[in-house]
């Protein structure tokens, strides 16, 4: 495919170098320079990204010993009434990060090299496999930045005795041509398939545990993310095992697999020994993981017993029929408590907030200086706490009109009088489509117009 072409010229650059320093300086034959090429692109690549791959460790665990904190400023200035406090809040939790060092862009980067280094290894296999007339056959053009002779040797190249593009699911006229049998690759294949296999069990297994240390539960994507990579610690390995004894997997890429997930496993063993030692978690995240725990598993302590009623309530429709509406009113009284205590809570925040909004529109309707000294909700506490910027004045607010009023002065008056037109056939629209369907805005946006 044109889309994984420039990742073939990487891949094949990273073999084609360490080829020649092998077979040129160290006088190594063609066929165990191209082997032991494909073991040293793992190391190339993994050497690479091996300092951010120490990052995500380190700024993973430093996030979640700042969540407490991060909490406490987010509550603060939820419950503030200045019209800025939401931008303060981002501003603060902004500058906290960037006060510890943390960073997002360690967390993608060895996701981002990897993955394309792996699709331009099989798109680079698959291109030197349709290079030949035939199995056994030299190359007929050149892949990447490898010439057609090179090519042709990467072909006739072995590993154990078995050849680098061979793979179990070929067609018997493809291992007579290559001189092998059937049991002779399976022989090699097998163990090294399901060696990938357990190591990426392992690799995921300890993935998991370290995210459950450090899990949100407050947040549903997190919880998403959990139970996701919890489900891959089955699927992965199935798939390298569907694909490693079903699919067209050459011995290159199992051997790559084999290289890559033990290199893995060994980075992840290393890495989280270190970060418990030199990053453990602090006393108040632990506390505030335990409290978010504690509720998370109250509410599916709940719904697990919502479902439960409901089973039996079906069950006993066709079990034992006489027992089905006391169980059917168990189950509604139930659903019923459950529901009416979360809708209340949700109540009780949604006033809380639309009370705080009210009271922001109201202050943003103020003189600009007089915010300037306007108290907040905790009472004697300032508002600038060191972690936000000083609040806009009057002169800024000045500088702002004038500016927006030298815009509307340079506007075309036939411009203005359009956009007003459609605005209040715009306002006109809406009117008539909730008088038609009955809707009506929320009480917030009828006491903001």
């Amino acid at each position: 495919m044109v889309l994984f072409e420039p990742l073939v010229y990487l891949v094949s650059f990273v073999l084609k170098v360490w080829h020649l320093l092998l077979s040129s300086v160290l006088q190594l034959p063609a066929s165990l320079s191209w082997t032991v090429s494909i073991f040293l692109l793992v190391v190339t690549i993994r050497s690479a990204i091996v300092y951010f791959a120490i990052q995500q460790f380190v700024s993973n665990r430093k996030s979640a010993n700042l969540r407490p904190k991060l909490l406490a400023v987010r509550n603060y200035y939820s419950r503030n009434l200045d019209p800025k406090a939401p931008a303060y809040a981002s501003f603060a939790s902004s500058s906290i990060r960037k006060e510890h060092g943390l960073s997002t862009t360690a967390l993608l980067v060895p996701s981002f090299i990897q993955i394309p280094v792996f699709m331009g290894l099989v798109s680079m296999l698959r291109q030197m496999l349709g290079s030949a007339a035939a199995p056994g056959q030299p190359a007929r053009f050149g892949v990447g930045f490898l010439s057609q002779e090179e090519v042709s040797q990467f072909l006739h190249a072995t590993l154990f005795g078995r050849p680098l593009p061979a793979y179990l699911n070929m067609r018997p006229d493809r291992f007579e041509a290559l001189g092998i049998s059937y049991d002779f690759l399976f022989g090699f294949c097998a163990p090294a398939i399901f060696a990938a296999a357990i190591f990426t069990a392992l690799n995921l297994r300890i993935s998991a545990k370290r995210l459950g240390r450090t899990l949100d539960y407050s947040n549903k994507v997190t919880l998403l993310l959990n139970r996701f990579l919890r489900a891959m610690i089955v699927i992965a390995p199935m798939s390298i095992l569907f694909f490693g004894f079903v699919g067209p997997t050459a011995v290159a890429l199992i051997a790559y697999w084999v290289c890559n997930n033990f290199w893995t496993l060994a980075q992840n063993f290393l890495l989280t020994r270190y970060i418990e030692a030199k990053y453990p978690l602090s006393p108040k995240f632990i506390a505030l993981q335990n409290s978010q725990k504690a509720e998370h598993n109250t509410v599916a302590t709940e719904n697990r017993a919502l479902k439960i009623a409901k089973r039996k309530a079906r069950l006993a429709a066709i079990i034992a029929p006489k027992q089905t509406s006391r169980l059917q009113a168990e189950y509604r009284a139930k659903k019923d408590a459950v529901e009416k205590r979360r809708q209340a809570k949700k109540t009780q925040e949604h006033a809380r907030a639309l009370k705080i909004a009210q009271a922001r529109w109201v202050i943003g309707q103020m003189r600009p200086a007089a915010q300037d000294s306007f108290p907040s909700l905790s009472g004697n506490v300032p508002l600038h706490d060191g972690h936000v910027p000083s609040m806009p004045g009057a002169q800024r607010a000045r500088e702002e009109a004038l500016k927006k009023q030298k815009r509307v002065q340079a506007t075309p008056k036939p411009l203005l009088i359009t956009m007003m037109l459609a605005q209040q056939a715009g306002k006109g629209a809406r009117n008539k489509i909730r008088k038609v369907t009955g809707t009506e805005p929320s009480k917030w946006k009828r006491f903001r117009d």
